[in-house]
């Protein structure tokens, strides 16, 4: 399956027919192994159109000839289209295929079909959307009369290696697929003076091995029923298939051995083409000639590869990349190495893997890594440039390369590989300003955005390759689908004033919009939401259910919002807060009251390190993120029946007489109770007949009673009670009901905190035996009454942040640690005794000392 491609590609060149110097027909080798195969294994397996028999592939490296061997049942209808294509391709620098048989087996019968005046010979290019030509050519055919239940069964021989590759070898051989596969034989035969590394990966089988004669011979034959199925948003570097890796590459010395020959130069033709360039550098500092090197090979060296043949491996020509000014990864590579050296400055190609985080488990060979960047070492620090990027910003220090985790540094000397630093994280920080015109009306916005590292990178290629009007329309239909009538103001503005340092690149952009506000169910209701508009197109939590691989998510981010919207009317919104912090992110989220009554801004606060989670906690993030997210919009709901000057109509509109006549009535309730007990509740004294002055440890306890009073009241003002619009906007909740009793019950419990805090005041000043036991149950009341408060918040809403809990778990544990640590003390210690020794004497009418002996 991964040397038979089923299906056409885009097709290029030419077109031959029939027998080919690269394509022929001929028997199969004798060195081969026939393996016989049979559908025994699927017939209890369902619901599979296509049943692989056999997977055979067998390499022979002294005659240099790969076989491969395949047989598959045709079990549907559906089957047959995709069951007759077949795309042999191949290398015609080093390569040819040898085709022995293609045969279709019907009720027992074999039918021959090979017929090589029927194959054509095309020029065949798979990876042009990558910029990458290879040279390499197709056989092709449509093979006929194909039907549901036949067995297809085909062999060829591809014959010759790459020239790199007929020395030392690295293999990898895999023994599952992404469908069952009955038999799976895989066969190697290489010298007996061969030294050969054997890894396996996945709980493999590893090879069995021989000798015969001159020759080691590897086998392996299983069964490759337990196919690997992938899950979705798997991490391109996981690779779950049972595996073995053969090298005859002993250590990464010998790698690096391998490619020192491949990345020489002329250093004479390069250092023309520094004089020639040297006086186009930006900048004098030695970093800013760096940087410049850097941009010139990023932006003037277009990425295209031709790697058929020895190119494959090798780079061409720097000189050669540089008047044809384009080259792939190896190419660009080499030739900024050559220049930077020639600035006097150490650098390195380094060979890595775009899927490499395993990299560092693998065993040594040149097949381990499929890209090539840059190392430079400037004031004795390593940095890495991936030359084939482009529009990229920053100094040094800024410079975001992707996460290719290890590469191996083509240096004489070099045995290990160099674990790379990770990528620098994208930062994005948003600014946006909101002034609403009227409730239903439009509003003026705009946008301040600063981009960071890669994202950076990313907005100034567009901005580059494309005009400005365009992207101005573009940003206005991005708005026109959250908002009517959008019309931009002025043109997006694109500022890149610190291309060559932090890399920040500001976006700014002026809008006007007929309306912002949104209908709901409710007709006689409208809603204004403010979301993090950009991070939704950031970060994607799509539903997963328990899975064995990591789970890619989307890559690293720095996510700062804050919005702060001007409203046509006063409105007391109050402040909110909440926090989700997990092993993958950390999400804040803030609303908090403007510097005028009609003005609040929200916030939000996004990071993440990773792009991927792993297996066993994944279920809990994505959870988490869809929690998260599906909450993160800020919205506030207008009654359209509601009128502004009828609310308290007996007062001027600025506060709620409602508030104002429930705090008093309690108040006053509580207070009447207060001097009852002021007058009637006289504990004998335990201490001298003279009273102790306040001091020692005293002053604490007696300071917080002081502020209690002042923190009741800051609360109760700040909270929104007194707002004019706080109780029509409890009616126009949908749990009106029980919000009025929650509201209720909040007014009592600051009434009767607020009475309680003056009274153990008053009490405290005139050194009553009382005081103890009401400055206990204050302590008591900060413990309880914030769990009752939470408790019938939860009931009401059925939802419980981890900012609630945060916030509630710290109240509780400093009224728990202040009443374990006061209570005792009040109670108990020689200067509380000592000082709280007065009674109230109703007949005299004043408090006298008294000495009561228990």
């Amino acid at each position: 399956m991964r040397k038979l491609l089923i299906g056409l590609f885009f097709l290029l060149s030419y077109s031959l027919h029939g027998q080919n110097k690269h394509f022929k027909k001929t028997p199969i080798p004798n060195w081969v192994d026939k393996i016989e195969f049979s559908d025994d294994a699927f017939k209890d397996k369902k619901g599979i159109s296509t049943q692989y028999l056999l997977i055979s592939d067998q390499t022979n490296r002294l005659t240099q000839e790969s076989y491969y061997e395949q047989a598959y049942k045709v079990v549907d209808i559906e089957a047959v289209q995709s069951s007759s294509n077949f795309n042999i391709s191949f290398d015609p620098s080093y390569e040819s295929i040898h085709i022995h048989k293609l045969d279709i087996i019907r009720n027992g019968k074999k039918i021959n079909k090979l017929d090589v005046r029927k194959f054509e010979v095309i020029r065949q290019e798979t990876d042009l959307q990558n910029y990458l030509y290879n040279g390499r050519m197709s056989a092709i055919h449509q093979l006929k009369d194909v039907r549901k239940g036949d067995i297809i069964s085909y062999a060829y021989t591809r014959k010759g290696f790459h020239p790199f590759y007929k020395q030392k070898f690295g293999y990898t051989f895999y023994q599952n697929h992404s469908t069952p596969v009955a038999t799976v034989y895989t066969k190697l035969i290489i010298s007996k003076d061969e030294k050969v590394i054997e890894k396996v990966y996945n709980q493999a089988t590893p090879f069995k091995k021989e000798v015969k004669g001159n020759l080691q011979i590897f086998t392996q034959r299983g069964s490759g029923m337990e196919d690997y199925t992938y899950e979705n948003n798997e991490t391109a570097w996981f690779n779950g298939f049972k595996y073995v890796q053969l090298s005859t590459y002993q250590n990464w010395n010998e790698v690096v051995e391998w490619a020192l020959p491949k990345y020489k130069y002329n250093r004479n033709e390069i250092r023309k083409i520094w004089e020639k360039e040297k006086n186009n550098l930006k900048g004098t500092t030695k970093q800013y000639k760096i940087l410049s090197w850097i941009h010139f090979i990023q932006d003037e060296i277009r990425y295209m590869g031709i790697e058929n043949g020895i190119n494959a491996f090798q780079p061409h020509s720097p000189t050669q990349v540089y008047n044809q000014r384009y080259g792939d990864c190896k190419d660009k590579s080499l030739l900024l190495t050559a220049l930077l050296r020639e600035e006097g400055v150490e650098a390195y190609p380094m060979l890595v893997n775009t899927r490499g985080k395993l990299t560092d488990q693998k065993i040594p060979g040149p097949n381990r890594f499929n890209h090539c960047i840059v190392q430079l070492i400037y004031k004795g620090k390593e940095y890495y440039i991936d030359p084939t990027m482009s529009n990229q910003g920053g100094d040094l220090r800024n410079f975001a390369t992707p996460d290719y985790y290890w590469g191996l540094v083509i240096k004489e000397g070099n045995n290990a590989l160099t674990k790379l630093p990770k990528s620098i994280i994208s930062k994005v920080n948003i600014q946006e300003l909101i002034d609403l015109d009227s409730i239903g009306g439009g509003a003026d916005i705009s946008i301040r955005t600063e981009y960071y590292g890669p994202k950076a990178d990313d907005m100034r290629a567009y901005f580059s390759r494309n005009d400005r009007d365009f992207i101005s329309d573009q940003y206005e239909k991005y708005y026109a689908n959250l908002y009517d009538g959008v019309t931009t103001i002025k043109p997006v503005k694109f500022l890149d004033n610190d291309k060559n340092t932090t890399g920040k690149i500001i976006i700014e952009e002026f809008y006007h919009t007929d309306s912002v506000w949104e209908g709901t169910t409710d007709s006689m209701t409208i809603l204004f939401r403010v979301s993090p508009f950009l991070l939704y197109g950031e970060v994607a939590f799509d539903k997963v259910h328990q899975r064995k691989t990591p789970y890619y998510i989307s890559e690293p981010i720095d996510y700062h919002q804050e919005t702060k919207v001007t409203l046509p009317i006063e409105w007391d919104l109050g402040e909110e807060e909440n926090q989700v912090k997990n092993e993958f992110f950390k999400y804040n989220y803030a609303v908090k009251s403007g510097n005028k009554s009609n003005q609040y801004t929200v916030i939000y606060d996004y990071q993440q390190d990773s792009n991927y989670v792993n297996a066993g906690i994944a279920k809990k993030v994505i959870k988490d993120g869809e929690n998260t997210l599906d909450k993160a919009d800020y919205s506030i709901t207008y009654d359209l029946n509601f009128d502004p000057a009828n609310v308290d109509s007996d007062s001027e509109g600025t506060v709620s007489y409602a508030s104002i006549f429930l705090f008093l009535l309690f108040s006053t309730i509580f207070t009447y109770f207060a001097r009852k007990i002021y007058f009637n509740f006289n504990p004998p004294s335990l201490g001298t007949s003279e009273s102790w002055e306040f001091g020692g440890w005293l002053i604490l306890p007696l300071l917080g009673i002081m502020f209690s009073p002042l923190r009741v009241l800051y609360d109760v003002f700040t909270t929104g009670y007194f707002s004019p619009y706080f109780w029509s906007n409890i009616e126009t909740s949908d749990q009106s009901i029980q919000l009025f009793l929650l509201v209720i019950m909040e007014f009592a419990i600051n009434s009767f905190t607020l009475v309680l805090s003056v009274f153990t005041l008053i009490l405290a000043f005139n050194k009553r035996t009382s005081t103890k036991y009401f400055y206990s149950t204050l302590l008591v009341t900060g413990l309880i009454f914030p769990l009752i408060d939470n408790g019938f918040y939860y009931l009401i809403y059925e939802e419980f942040t981890d900012a609630d809990f945060k916030e509630l778990s710290s109240q509780v544990i400093k009224s728990l640690t202040a009443c374990a640590i006061w209570v005792p003390y009040i109670f108990y210690s020689e200067r509380s005794k000592n000082t709280f020794t007065k009674t109230y004497i109703p007949k005299k009418g004043t408090p006298v000392d008294v000495k009561i002996t228990l």
